[in-house]
């Protein structure tokens, strides 16, 4: 959705590098809720530079003690499918540790495998 809108703005002279959208769908989760049952954001960075770090939510528990894989990696289609398929084989490639290494690098782990203060609930 967010792709097709910022190839339309695009056209018209308006360039976004990221753009960030919440969507409220589904039945509310109980009465007055402002919570709704799918609701959701997307994320669409146009531009790759943009992208300083890869991670899965792969692990439970800590970051820094590995688990097997519980998420898959498959999408969709999209326009960014070969980029994502190369991202993942290069990650699929990695040792937990390396992989683990790419979260500190990005900022959002602690070498110890705490989330830093910017992910830390409630910052």
């Amino acid at each position: 959705m967010l792709n097709w809108y910022l190839d339309l703005a695009e056209k018209e002279g308006q360039k976004y590098d990221t753009v960030r959208c919440g969507f409220t769908e589904g039945e509310r989760i109980y009465p007055d809720s402002g919570i709704f049952e799918q609701s959701h954001i997307q994320l669409a960075v146009r531009n790759p530079s943009c992208i300083l770090g890869v991670f899965r939510p792969i692990y439970r528990g800590v970051m820094s003690e590995p688990t097997t894989p519980q998420a898959s990696t498959e999408l969709p289609p999209h326009a960014n499918a070969e980029v994502h398929k190369r991202i993942m084989a290069k990650l699929d490639q990695m040792s937990p540790k390396e992989v683990f290494q790419t979260a500190v690098d990005a900022g959002i782990y602690t070498p110890d495998g705490k989330l830093t203060q910017h992910y830390a609930p409630g910052s």
